[in-house]
């Protein structure tokens, strides 16, 4: 089951990664035709969302962190330097696809986890970042028809510990750092492919994981588990 999910969810990455890339040669050749404005721009993006119903927003930032394109309305040179997505390539300018921690929408409130890839100059300078708003309750939808039975939870940890998504849905769960956790800490940092018994943080329940490392995204390692109760 968890290579079913994993493998599914993996795709799902690479989508996103796909159009944000297509997104920005859009940009860049409505550029050259000198047809690059705020309404072209916002018109080329609405276009991109028609197809991925788990993104609700494109956006663009200049080299400062300052929104310079965005699929939705009235946000416009509101400055978003302080987050994740923008820092990372100022940090490890190497970076190229990131997800970031989840983080509430400081637009609408719901939760959301920025997909993100850098922009740059013909010669390769920093230009800016171009960010999709990933929809965490759409995996815990998609998730949930795996029916794993009563109990059952799947979740997605980021290397460093955070917890990325979750279903059964706990919106207070995401973005939390579980790597005290003993068995946590060793699936992050252990084999790619393993299994553990673990009682849950979340709802207090003994539950047996199988988990396996994302083959696209390899910071991040999907995980499904069963109750005790349930598999007894």
């Amino acid at each position: 089951l968890v290579q079913v999910i994993e493998e599914q969810t993996s795709r799902t990455f690479q989508t996103v990664d796909q159009r944000l890339q297509l997104a920005a040669n859009q940009l860049q050749a409505l550029q050259v035709d000198n047809k690059l404005d705020e309404n072209a721009a916002r018109t080329m993006l609405r276009g991109q969302l028609k197809t991925l119903p788990f993104v609700r927003a494109i956006w663009v930032l200049d080299a400062e962190g300052r929104i310079l394109f965005d699929s939705d309305a009235g946000n416009i040179g509101v400055v978003m330097a302080d987050r994740e997505y923008f820092e990372i390539y100022k940090r490890q300018p190497t970076t190229q696809f990131h997800l970031s921690a989840p983080v509430r929408s400081r637009t609408t409130g719901t939760w959301l986890i920025s997909a993100s890839r850098p922009l740059s100059t013909g010669v390769g300078t920093f230009s800016g970042v171009i960010v999709a708003a990933v929809e965490p309750p759409y995996f815990d939808k998609l998730w949930r028809e795996i029916k794993l039975g009563d109990g059952g939870a799947i979740a997605l940890f980021r290397k460093d510990g955070v917890l990325m998504m979750r279903s059964p849905f706990i919106a207070e769960a995401l973005g939390q750092v579980v790597p005290d956790l003993p068995e946590v800490k060793t699936m992050l940092a252990g084999p790619d492919i393993g299994a553990f018994d673990q009682v849950s943080p979340f709802d207090g329940r003994l539950r047996h994981f199988a988990y396996r490392r994302m083959t696209t995204q390899r910071d991040l390692t999907l995980v499904a588990g069963l109750p005790h109760d349930l598999i007894v």
